[in-house]
């Protein structure tokens, strides 16, 4: 990634953040060690974002109520300035709330 390019990046990333989503994670094909080790998928996540100079505008926020974490991400390059970005409480049609981000 150059240093001028401009880079969205949007998703569910299904990041194993919680003992209680590692078990479900681990019923559907999961590693026993990703199981017990749960908490090292956000870790290698937030590195990579910071290796490829992506902002988390939503980090900490909960998007998942079942999970109680952050599995839907918009990243957005270091330098795309952010207006507001949130969380919407109402999750009509899915159990993910929806994300936005509204750029200056």
């Amino acid at each position: 990634m150059g240093a001028a390019s401009e880079k969205i990046l949007c998703g569910d990333f299904n990041v194993i953040e919680s003992p209680k989503v590692s078990v479900i994670s681990w019923a559907h094909g999961g590693t026993v060690l990703d199981t017990l080790l749960w908490k090292r998928e956000r870790a290698e996540l937030e590195r990579r974002f910071v290796h490829y100079r992506l902002v988390n505008p939503h980090l900490n926020r909960v998007t998942h109520p079942f999970s109680r974490s952050q599995l839907d991400h918009i990243l957005l390059s270091g330098h795309i300035k952010i207006k507001t970005s949130g969380v919407m409480e109402d999750p009509t049609g899915s159990d993910h709330l929806p994300i936005f981000v509204e750029l200056e």
